[in-house]
């Protein structure tokens, strides 16, 4: 009985996948047509899988520092350089100096501003 339902499941699942609608003039349900072709002589995508972001959470601007908080587990190395992002616009640069508490860490401000809320990126 149990393997009657999973591959009853498993058919209706098959045979509700990618059709094309010919109604619609051959084009799957995502509006692209269904024999194009792909463009071998595009160049490749790179996608950066590990990137490190972080976000303002404290400004010294007399001391020209910042503090970063960065995700749990995933710390920026002593000396790295950051860019300041303020709403996709780069505004600075930062200097990972430390000292380091759990996920913050403090870097110093090398060029530009940062105000609260701000993204590190590297």
């Amino acid at each position: 009985m149990r393997f009657w339902l999973i591959g009853a499941l498993l058919a209706v699942l098959g045979a509700s996948g990618c059709a094309t609608d010919s109604s619609n003039g051959g084009k799957t349900s995502s509006g692209r047509d269904a024999n194009a072709q792909f463009n071998t002589n595009a160049p490749a995508l790179v996608v950066p899988t590990s990137v490190l972001v972080g976000k303002v959470v404290k400004v010294n601007t007399t001391a020209k520092f910042v503090v970063l908080s960065f995700p749990p587990g995933r710390l920026p190395a002593l000396e790295q350089v950051f860019s300041i992002y303020h709403a996709g616009l780069v505004v600075g640069r930062a200097k990972i100096s430390g000292p380091q508490l759990d996920d913050a860490i403090v870097a110093d401000l090398v060029s530009g501003e940062a105000e609260m809320g701000d993204e590190a990126r590297d």
